[in-house]
């Protein structure tokens, strides 16, 4: 007798709705262990779709948001060059959070492959920009 085993199918990020249940066993995962940065992910990823997209859309409708997208600059590029952020003025924004990321020993690649533990997500190349964009960007909060 086979298993029921219920397999997640690949669904459009876009047209994905929120999975409260998945994001309920995730929060539990990271209660019971807080190094778990990856359980994070999948909550946002059961959740945040809908905001997500939305967001996107007005990004876009931006005129910096049309080149981010274009000429695909990928934030991440920059936030992990620490000879390049090393180079920028003292008291700036990127001085501060390399001091901030050297201090707390976490890094926007860090980020990355916690959410690449998380599972990949079906987007398009220009969501999946903005998503990462989005992920890289979140410790510059913090400084």
């Amino acid at each position: 007798m086979r298993a029921n085993v219920r397999q997640d199918k690949p669904v459009m990020f876009e047209k994905q709705r929120i999975r409260p249940l998945k994001a309920l066993r995730a929060v539990r995962q990271v209660t019971d262990d807080p190094e778990q940065t990856a359980e994070v992910f999948k909550v946002i990823q059961a959740l945040g779709a809908p905001s997500a997209v939305r967001n996107f859309k007005r990004f876009v409708a931006t005129a910096y948001g049309q080149r981010v997208v274009n000429e695909q600059i990928d934030l991440s590029t920059f936030l992990t060059d620490k000879e390049f952020l090393r180079s920028l003025p003292a008291n700036s924004l990127g001085q501060a959070y390399l001091h901030f990321t050297e201090s707390e020993n976490i890094s926007a690649g860090g980020l990355e492959e916690a959410n690449q533990e998380a599972g990949t997500i079906e987007a398009s190349p220009e969501l999946k920009l903005f998503l990462k964009r989005t992920r890289v960007s979140h410790d510059l909060w913090h400084v």
